[in-house]
Formats: C-alpha cells, structure tokens, sequence
C-alpha cells in the first residue's frame, strides 16, 4: 500500500495548487480562486487508485469537499455585491459544518507550544514579535501594541482584519515582521518582543503543501505528523487557499483577496468558540519545510468587553511586551551568546529562501537575541 504521503504529493503535481498564490492571466481572484479549487478537486477524483487511507477519505467525503468550495465562492459573490451579512452566513455555514467541525480540533493549538518542537536557538516559540516605524522615538510598552480604540480610524485593511477594529498582529520572527510591513528603512524601526503568558488557542492556518511535504531525512528522525492532523490539514486546505492570495494591486484601497481572511477573522470573533487567533504564513515569504520564520500571527479584541478607548483587557493580561527599542540603538550592542550559534552559511543558490534555512547567521537573529536581554511586562503597568 502506498503511504499517505503520496496524497500530499499527487496534489503537489498540479500547478494549480503549489507556489505562492497569485491572480494570473489577468484573471481576478474570485476566478483564479476558482479555477484553484476545482484543480483541487480533479486532483483528489484522480486519487481513486491512490489506495491509502487519507485518499479514500478524501474521496469519499468529495461532496463535502465541492461543497466548501461552493461557500467559498458564494461568500465572495455576496459580498462584492454588496451582501457583506450573506458573506458571512456562508463562511459560517463553513466553520459550522459537522464535516469541518469534525477536523477543528486538530487545527486548532495552544499557543504555549506551538509549533511543537520548535529547533531555535532563539528561544521558545511563545517569543514573538512586533515592529513599528516611527519619525519620533517611541517609549512606551502600550505604544507597540494594538492600536488604541479610540484611534481605530487607523486601522487599515489587511489580510486578516475586520473594519474599524483594532487587533493584535505579532510575528514568529523580526524578519517576517519586516517584510510584512514593506521592509521599511532600518533606521525608522522600533522593536520589541512579545511573550505570550496564557494558554490560549489558536487556528493554524501556517502551512502549504510545500510545508507538508517529507524527505526521507524526516522519517529518519521520527518528524511523522499525526495522522489526524494531516488529514485535517488536507480538508482546510481550501480555506488556506483562500486566504492566501497576493494581493493584485498593492496600493489600492481595498483588497479583495482580503475578503475571505476577513470573514474567517469574523467567526473567530463571534462564534464563541475557544480560539483567540488565527496562525498564516506570510504571503512574501517563500513556503519552504520547517519555515518557522515566517508565520504571522492575529489576535482579535475581546468582544465580551467592548470599550471606547485604551486596550484590550484580555489581550492585555495575555501577552507582556518589551519596552520598545529601536533598531539603530539595538544594533550598537555586542553580545556573549553570539557565541554560543555557529554561525555559517551553507549555500545560496536561491538568496531569498536561502536567508530563511541560514536564518542564524542574519542581523535579524541577532536582534531577536538582544531582544531576549530586555525583560517583558504587562502593558498595564504604564511604562
């Protein structure tokens, strides 16, 4: 019999469904999504000879499969035309669903070990990070956090956001903060690092099927994923899809690859289920195995204690935060524990997914050790 590994590699011979995902051929998301997710689907109906496990699943729940897709794309109809409520019904309807429902809980992780296993010499993984440019200095813990509620008029449209509604966005690493905000110049850069002090939970949207691929190297050292969890890996992946896009116009006002993510951010805020937040992989980084470096993290204001102006209260006792530092004055110390990396570049070949796998020897690994020196606290204690 054929191991389930084979699923993840079948799918990955469509071009349709691998590679950093971007509208093509002038087409628009909704019709590049689309063509996507029917490929997806043409995939797995060619997998009836495949005989493992996870391929006869698939198979069999097929029309489950057509019909997320189908929501997937009526969520999009409806609000472009102007449904944003019957948007929402459809993504719920999704998330709802006893067939997803039934996978969610593998998709879902506490935020004090993930990933697990985490191979950094960077520290725990519940050390994040977050980075602001400012023109002025910036002093104050409060100040790298959410935007306050009395200015959410700056909240501005992102991948996972809702209107008007200031949330937390933190990075696994200062590089993919950086690249997430355009890589600013490093001399308007404030830094600070973030640590998560609950357990709370999160839907981990952080993987491709690049990600899921295994190397014999892998199965060598005993990095077998639960079967389970692959699984509900496979049956998300349309909903990964989609809210995995490259934005189509940069500078535009309003994205509508963003519709989706959106929504998905919504339901997280208002189902009532036990999830804080949402893990995703950076659009502009590349998807490679083991890539740590490169998940983003968003977490919603509390919906439970609506305030006009300040901070969240739960996000507030959740994570403490390093007192701001900015990048230039960072940069000035010298530290032992350099010492302790052995600091060497393999190869580079492919400089951009090369930085990644060499991520030890960059300025941005050093920063983050530096950012370990400097203790973190509550935002509530006003310094």
């Amino acid at each position: 019999m054929n191991t389930d590994n084979d699923v993840v590699d079948e799918l990955f011979d469509s071009q349709e469904l691998k590679g950093q995902l971007s509208a093509r051929d002038g087409n628009t998301y909704r019709a590049d999504l689309k063509k996507r997710l029917d490929a997806l689907i043409s995939q797995i109906e060619n997998m009836r000879n495949t005989n493992t496990e996870h391929s006869s699943y698939l198979i069999e729940k097929i029309d489950e499969l057509k019909k997320v897709n189908y929501h997937l794309i009526k969520s999009l109809d409806e609000y472009l035309t102007g449904s944003a409520g019957k948007a929402y019904s459809e993504i719920d309807s999704i998330l709802s669903s006893d067939f997803i429902k039934e996978h969610m809980e593998k998709m879902v992780r506490s935020m004090t070990n993930f990933p697990s296993g985490y191979p950094s010499p960077t520290g725990p993984f519940n050390d994040l990070y977050r980075i602001r440019v400012s023109n002025t200095p910036i002093k104050k813990r409060k100040d790298m956090f959410h935007i306050p509620f009395e200015s959410r008029h700056l909240v501005s449209n992102q991948r996972f956001s809702i209107a008007g509604v200031p949330c937390l966005y933190l990075g696994s690493s200062l590089y993919v903060c950086w690249e997430e905000m355009g890589t600013p110049n490093f001399n308007k850069l404030y830094l600070s690092r973030v640590k998560c002090k609950s357990d709370i939970k999160i839907l981990d949207l952080s993987y491709s099927l690049e990600t899921m691929k295994k190397n014999v190297m892998d199965y060598c050292y005993g990095e077998i994923e639960d079967d389970d969890e692959k699984l509900a890996k496979l049956i998300f992946l349309p909903i990964r899809m989609a809210c995995s896009y490259n934005r189509a116009h940069a500078s535009a006002s309003f994205h509508e690859e963003y519709i989706i993510p959106s929504l998905i951010l919504q339901w997280i805020s208002k189902s009532g289920q036990d999830i804080s937040g949402i893990a995703y992989l950076s659009t502009r980084l590349n998807q490679i195995v083991k890539n740590y470096k490169g998940i983003n993290f968003v977490f919603p204001p509390d919906t439970a204690s609506v305030k006009e102006t300040g901070y969240c209260d739960k996000l507030s006792d959740v994570f403490e935060i390093s007192k701001p530092v900015s990048w230039q004055l960072l940069d000035t110390y010298e530290s032992s524990h350099f010492n302790d990396i052995q600091v060497y570049v393999t190869d580079i070949t492919n400089p951009e997914e090369d930085y990644l796998i060499n991520y030890n020897c960059t300025k941005f690994c050093h920063q983050e050790l530096k950012l370990q020196k400097i203790p973190t606290s509550n935002i509530k204690n006003n310094d």
